[in-house]
């Protein structure tokens, strides 16, 4: 998130980072003083209930793991565990991509008047787009690193596009959603953005099923950070 926050005008990371230290007027409001471990797990079992509630309408899959499971999925995550966590993430969080094949291919094979297999209802996903900006001493637009000058935008993401069950929504299409924006114009406002997730730049046309099941978050969100580069 950082590093996506941190994009230039070319699109790229700005390094190295310029960080300043507070002593003084700690943010009560924003962060947490010395939060526990156990707070600290029970914040983020918040957010993987969250995540699976946009993705299946329930917090079944994760009210249903075992006491021994979710101490492997935080065990994991704090022990860096890739096996251990991921063992435990795609039980929760099936493959969004690997499930539209499958139901497109269920789909060809049903009978009329068979139910079909279900797929998740929405992508657990956030933009965070910069929503002021401002001037360094060269005239250059830069963006700043503060969190709370981001607007952040969360709304239910489907895979397929409205009324078509093969047609992956991409990038393009779920930041339209997200941001209500429906003028045929702003395709040229996409092109002077950079989509940044995990540090790397994204193609706008990448099936964001594709990216859920390949750049998500440890929460089991996929966070978008859109930052304005010009051209």
């Amino acid at each position: 998130m950082l590093v996506g926050n941190g994009v230039a005008r070319n699109g790229e990371p700005e390094l190295p980072w310029s960080l300043t230290l507070h002593v003084r007027k700690f943010p009560v409001g924003k962060l947490i003083p010395a939060p526990s471990t156990q707070l600290m797990r029970d914040m983020f079992m918040a957010m993987i209930k969250e995540a699976d509630f946009i993705r299946f309408g329930s917090t079944k899959r994760v009210m249903d793991l075992a006491k021994s499971d979710q101490m492997q999925l935080l065990d994991g995550l704090e022990a860096h565990s890739f096996e251990k966590y991921f063992a435990i993430h795609s039980i929760i969080a099936p493959t969004h991509y690997d499930a539209i094949l499958a139901q497109q291919q269920h789909q060809q094979q049903t009978p009329p008047g068979k139910t079909r297999s279900q797929l998740p209802k929405a992508i657990p996903l956030r933009f965070y787009m910069l929503s002021s900006t401002q001037e360094d001493s060269g005239g250059k637009e830069t963006a700043k690193l503060d969190i709370s000058q981001f607007h952040v935008s969360q709304l239910p993401v489907p895979l397929v596009k409205e009324g078509s069950n093969e047609q992956l929504l991409t990038v393009t299409d779920a930041f339209k959603l997200c941001y209500e924006i429906t003028d045929p114009s702003s395709n040229a406002f996409v092109s002077k953005c950079a989509c940044v997730c995990q540090g790397i730049s994204v193609p706008w046309d990448t099936p964001i099923a594709w990216l859920a099941d390949n750049l998500f978050y440890a929460d089991c969100f996929l966070h978008l950070v859109v930052v304005h580069i010009g051209m």
